[in-house]
């Protein structure tokens, strides 16, 4: 809607046209509203402590690890070796940090069509000369009013 609305060619449509735009402009908006809502889902805890045990740097799945136990009949030599990976794994855990968002953009997007409309952005603005905020105000409006 921003693109067209940059290139002022909204007002220009006979009143019954523009008005029809505008309803396929909203009811796509609330389509894509409604999609992106309803295919949302919080991440599971399983799913959101591998995601902290894949940042690079750490290794062995220390979340995993901590919570791991000891055999029965454990020796002297063997409680020692396993207070020192407990250890090291305490240290993993201080270590971690929240990775960065992963993008699903360009998997949801195959066709690049963001890249488009980023493109007739760009050309509309300049093409607006400094009359990009009227021309936002026009949009809505038909010449016929």
């Amino acid at each position: 809607m921003r693109a067209i609305a940059l290139f002022d060619v909204l007002p220009s449509f006979p009143a019954l046209i523009h008005g029809i735009i505008l309803l396929l402009f909203a009811l796509s908006f609330v389509w894509l509203l409604r999609s992106g809502f309803t295919s949302f889902s919080w991440p599971s805890l399983l799913q959101a402590r591998r995601r902290l045990e894949t940042t690079p740097g750490i290794g062995h799945r220390p979340l995993t690890a901590w919570e791991d136990n000891l055999g029965y009949k454990a020796g002297p030599g063997q409680n020692t070796l396993w207070l020192a990976h407990r250890l090291r794994m305490k240290d993993a855990i201080e270590r971690l940090r929240i990775p960065k968002p992963a993008g699903i953009v360009a998997a949801r997007d195959t066709f690049a069509i963001r890249g488009l409309v980023i493109l007739l952005c760009v050309f509309g603005v300049f093409g607006a000369k400094g009359d990009v905020g009227p021309r936002f105000v026009r949009a809505p409006k038909s010449s016929a009013y």
